[in-house]
């Protein structure tokens, strides 16, 4: 069964975390429309901003690495012609996580290519990287 896990950026200044910090662990939305992440290990909240959440794939990279929503990877397959670079997002047609790539029209499936991807970045920290895939 896969893990159902989250980041986002914290909003604020804190004691414990910078703004832009990433924060990972379980997600609330309060009443109020606010948008939390819980980490397990404390069980404390920290405001994140709503539209940098993203949800864990279940999957690692090939150096061990965990693939979130809005990561941009490297993906060396031959059946893509060496190499492509996009960023994940989530799939509501096939319901599930896929490697997008806009320029090239790539719509890849992850699952049987977990030895062959590399988190390079993000596309809220890193947007130029998509640049460079072009």
């Amino acid at each position: 069964m896969r893990e159902y896990k989250f980041r986002g950026q914290a909003k604020y200044n804190e004691k414990r975390h910078k703004i832009d910090e990433w924060i990972f662990g379980d997600l609330r939305i309060n009443s109020k429309g606010q948008t939390f992440i819980c980490e397990r290990q404390t069980l404390l909240e920290t405001e994140v901003k709503p539209e940098t959440v993203g949800q864990y794939t279940g999957l690692k990279d090939k150096n061990g690495k965990e693939i979130y929503e809005g990561d941009i990877i490297k993906i060396c397959a031959e059946g893509l012609g060496g190499k492509a670079i996009g960023k994940i997002i989530y799939d509501e047609y096939d319901l599930t996580f896929v490697l997008r790539n806009e320029v090239e029209e790539l719509n890849e499936c992850l699952w049987y290519a977990d030895q062959q991807i590399e988190v390079i970045g993000n596309i809220y920290d890193n947007p130029e990287l998509l640049e460079e895939g072009e």
